[in-house]
């Protein structure tokens, strides 16, 4: 009944709730209202729009959201309950409570059991009955609380790889065709095991990253939930009718078919970069009528939840549009948004919001959730134009501080473009990286970080708080140095205050760089490209970027060292004296006093012409040979991770036969726990990474992995 007076108050009054501290309440003389008779039946039964702007209990249900962050209490309506949420099954099963006498509970990765960046034995009986134990008391614990009986337990992949390879788990995985497969037979039996005592509880679980594909076989029960993840696609394209977003459209039709209760969980902002342009405004209605079309129920729309991202305001409420009604007309909802929260200054943001989905649409950007803002539609033209369009926006408002600030707000994003674009660069000067700075730069820092003070905006992306950005754009630009390491086959750049890094890797026959850079232009330059390792799977990390020590020196061969958060990381580069090649060696030590798992990430960009005139080939762990042409894969870039049986048997390599150009990559397969192929079509960059077996080291231990790469050359190209 809540729900039928705000849209009495809405459709027929005229009435907005645009924000938390903006809304419209139109004034009548007289009110006359004739014979209404509506029944509306949302098609979505779960809406959430997870920005912080959005969470108001007030402002989410007066737009009807109903989702599990939104602060709306029982007699407001109440909400759809999550427990636990997501990724949780270390949660069910804390390793700290059963690993050290049941590993067997936990994944084998690579021939050993893992309590750490995995996931659980699925097909182990007593697994089930634990978590199924488990599932029980978080929904007693649900009921005591005083929660309706409809809440959703969360039984979901950990945000992670690391599925278990057991014979048990990679038979059913065969068998179904996927990784979804051992997942959703495992969650089938934990549902099972609840609705006796739960009948109306559901069990929520993921088809996410590896697990995203559909399942041959098993199909949801009638209690389960699945939450299908879109996390890999292109957004500034419609997902319907975008080539990137091809797989994921198969994958949704396939869910479609046996998921009773498929909810989706979708992205709409830049989590690398919460405050810069992200043009997918043209595409959230369509995209959630994609979902209806296919017996969506529910959708999840991850944005940006700690507050003060780009168009943050206007995101929520056109997606509370849309989710509550998803052929709403999203035109007229920002533009009556536009003139409520901005006034007099609406034509012109609205001008700034067309000419960065045009420049987009006009040279057909596929945009990520990790996409930077030095993308090349983002050129200096479009944003001197920006510039141009909020220099009229603030004339507009220069009488009223609220609005005037709100349009201060809404530009930061061009700034941080433009900071971005123009930040001092690098260039290579007598053996040495100089930054050579805009006389401008300055001042535009200074005036971005007095705005995100004064907004109070906590995180510049979703791992990095602004305090950080802003001491990076106070921080001063020394000189780098480059050493130089060669031979008659190759010679090697390698910048130590940058991550210790090879920049370059030449090879003085083909007169040929191998390894990839960025361009002078891009403000990561000299660093974020060419080989670094590190500590951890997520890159960057610890040692990618941060100065290394150069505690040997000699023609043919440099060794690095770095001492940070209790380890040693030391890394030996040397050329091969029998052929055109490179030996790695890195070795970490534990300097803390306690145990603790470590593991390395061996990280080479590597160029070798057109990407799509390449070949990756290797001989398979499990067996067979196995040949991946990059010009057959549909995705702009991609990490395929290969992994047990898929892993190469220590020997892999990429193939342009257009000229005539092999790079090897070998290795103990004793010492890698997996291989990661991720490629860049626009970039011709090519990436052999190893990510060492996790392990644990007790204090003062050491752990080595060695990676040698090889050139290979047919005689007469270049």
């Amino acid at each position: 009944s809540m729900y039928a007076v705000y849209d009495l108050l809405e459709d027929h009054l005229g009435c907005r709730w645009f924000a938390r501290d903006c809304s419209r309440i139109p004034r009548y003389d007289t009110l006359r209202i004739g014979r209404i008779h509506e029944r509306k039946i949302p098609a979505l039964e779960y809406r959430e729009d997870f920005y912080a702007e959005g969470f108001d209990g007030l402002w989410a249900v007066r737009n009807r959201m109903n989702g599990n962050s939104h602060r709306i209490p029982p007699e407001h309506g109440d909400k759809v309950h999550y427990v636990g949420f997501v990724h949780t099954f270390y949660a069910l099963l804390p390793p700290e409570k059963y690993f050290a006498e049941h590993p067997e509970y936990y994944a084998l990765v690579g021939g050993k059991r893992r309590a750490t960046d995995a996931q659980l034995c699925l097909t182990n009986p007593e697994v089930v009955r634990l978590v199924t134990e488990e599932v029980r008391r978080w929904l007693r614990d649900a009921k005591a609380r005083g929660l309706p009986d409809d809440v959703i337990v969360s039984v979901s992949q950990n945000d992670c790889w690391g599925w278990c390879e057991c014979p048990k788990c990679a038979a059913v995985a065969r068998e179904e065709g996927s990784q979804s497969g051992p997942i959703l037979r495992f969650v089938n039996q934990v549902a099972d095991g609840i609705k006796d005592e739960f009948p109306h509880a559901a069990i929520d679980t993921l088809a996410y990253s590896y697990s995203r594909k559909p399942p041959l076989k098993v199909k949801p029960r009638p209690n389960v939930i699945v939450r299908l993840c879109s996390i890999e696609c292109c957004f500034s394209h419609p997902l319907d009718a975008c080539p990137a977003n091809k797989s994921f459209m198969d994958d949704l039709r396939g869910w479609q078919k046996i998921c009773k209760r498929l909810y989706v969980w979708d992205y709409v902002t830049d989590f690398a970069h919460y405050i810069m342009p992200f043009p997918n405004l043209r595409v959230l209605g369509r995209n959630l009528r994609t979902f209806v079309a296919h017996n969506v129920k529910g959708v999840f729309e991850e944005g940006n939840y700690h507050g003060g991202g780009e168009f943050a305001e206007l995101r929520a409420y056109m997606l509370a549009k849309a989710l509550w009604n998803p052929n709403y007309d999203m035109n007229r909802a920002m533009n009556e948004f536009l003139d409520a929260y901005y006034g007099p200054a609406a034509p012109f943001i609205r001008k700034y919001i067309d000419l960065i989905h045009d420049a987009g649409e006009r040279e057909n950007i596929h945009v990520y959730i990790w996409t930077g803002p030095t993308e090349k539609y983002m050129h200096p033209e479009l944003l001197a134009e920006a510039e141009r369009l909020f220099d009229q926006a603030e004339a507009a408002v220069r009488a009223n501080q609220e609005l005037l600030l709100r349009v201060r707000h809404a530009r930061m994003p061009v700034m941080y473009a433009r900071l971005a674009q123009s930040s001092p660069r690098y260039r290579l000067r007598d053996g040495r990286f100089v930054a050579e700075a805009g006389a401008q730069y300055a001042k535009w820092a200074n005036d971005f970080a007095n705005l995100a003070t004064g907004l109070g905006i906590s995180n510049i992306s979703e791992g990095r708080r602004m305090s950080d950005y802003l001491e990076g754009l106070q921080r001063g630009f020394p000189e780098l140095p480059l050493l130089t390491i060669a031979n008659k086959d190759l010679r090697l750049g390698i910048i130590p205050a940058r991550g210790g890094r090879i920049f370059s890797m030449f090879d003085r026959v083909l007169q040929r760089e191998l390894m990839h850079r960025l361009p002078e232009n891009h403000p990561l330059y000299p660093g974020g490209s060419g080989y670094t390792d590190f500590l951890g799977e997520t890159w960057p990390g610890p040692g990618s970027e941060e100065p290394w020590q150069v505690v040997d020196e000699r023609p043919t061969s440099v060794t690095l060292r770095r001492e940070a958060d209790g380890y040693r990381q030391e890394r030996r580069i040397e050329l091969e004296a029998t052929c055109p090649g490179v030996r790695v060696t890195v070795t970490v030590q534990n300097l803390a006093g306690e145990a603790r798992e470590t593991l390395v990430r061996l990280h080479p960009d590597f160029t070798l012409g057109k990407t799509d005139d390449c070949v990756v080939e290797f001989q398979q762990r499990g067996g067979g040979q196995r040949q991946i042409w990059l010009w057959e894969l549909p995705w702009p870039e991609k990490d395929l991770f290969l992994e047990g049986p898929a892993m190469p048997a220590g020997w892999w390599g990429v193939i342009n036969r257009k000229h005539g150009i092999t790079l090897e990559g070998e290795f103990d397969p004793a010492q890698v726990g997996k291989c990661l192929l991720n490629y860049n079509r626009e970039a011709n960059r090519v990436n052999l990474e190893l990510y060492s077996k996790p392990k644990v080291l007790g204090p003062g231990e050491i752990m080595e992995i060695t990676y040698v790469w090889r050139v290979g050359r047919v005689a007469g190209k270049k």
